[in-house]
């Protein structure tokens, strides 16, 4: 995947937005709406946050998964899905909307429990921007004590996409530079960063912001699952264990 296009699937899963809150008129009320207000205001934030990090974590995911350039056929993919709070006994619901059965868990061992699910698309191009493939696909988040959070994107095989990179544990260092000032980024610092093999991008933050992401990819018959997260700290023994518990799942 070229690096811009990264850049653009980073800026979109980071916008995000916040409601202002208004307290009442009235003295007394005010104290204890002021406090209620601060309580769900916390409260609220620790969701966006959340719904942030799997959002930038399902837009890592699309970018760094395999990517397929089987026989020059796949050049770029697309990939697109909603995230609904659910129960967990709703995700077959989900399955049998987008017509793929996988298999999964609804809390790890490690701590990580299910929050939310969505269905989407992904969508295979070649080089000159024609579809050549797709698939429907099914994400599922998981968020551990600290709010740290990971997702698990499953879909069908495409036709053409290169496999090579299946069972292997991927790690990238990636740095976000605030979107509205790309143009006063020191080119010089964007340079070091990318001969240490970061992935560089821009989005909405406020400053600076170095992170890492790590992934696991595999098969099972024809559905190819993706477990990835952005600063978990999980590591490969843990990525793969946790592909282990869900792989014995029922």
């Amino acid at each position: 995947m070229k690096r811009e296009d990264l850049d653009l699937k980073l800026k979109e899963a980071l916008n995000t937005a916040a409601e202002n809150i208004v307290p009442p008129e009235d003295m007394f009320d005010r104290i204890e709406k002021r406090i209620e207000s601060c309580e769900y205001k916390e409260e609220k934030n620790m969701k966006m946050n959340f719904k942030f990090k799997v959002a930038v974590v399902a837009a890592a995911i699309c970018a760094f998964s395999v990517t397929g350039f089987a026989l020059g056929r796949i050049n770029s993919w697309t990939s697109h899905s909603s995230n609904e709070e659910i129960p967990y006994e709703q995700l077959v619901d989900m399955e049998k909307e987008s017509g793929i059965n996988i298999k999964s868990v609804e809390k790890f061992s490690n701590g990580f429990e299910f929050v939310s699910a969505g269905t989407g698309e992904t969508q295979a191009a070649d080089a000159d921007g024609n579809t050549v493939g797709k698939s429907n696909q099914i994400s599922v988040s998981y968020r551990d004590k600290e709010g740290k959070a990971v997702v698990l994107s499953a879909r069908n095989i495409i036709n053409g996409e290169d496999l090579s990179s299946v069972d292997k544990y991927d790690f990238h260092k990636m740095v976000t530079f605030p979107g509205d000032k790309e143009e006063e980024t020191d080119k010089n610092e964007i340079a070091e960063y990318e001969a240490k093999g970061y992935w560089v991008s821009y989005g909405s933050v406020d400053e600076k912001v170095e992170s890492a992401f790590e992934s696991l990819c595999w098969t099972d018959g024809n559905i190819i699952y993706n477990l990835g997260g952005i600063d978990t700290e999980i590591g490969e023994d843990g990525m793969k264990a946790m592909k282990n518990e869900i792989m014995k799942a029922e």
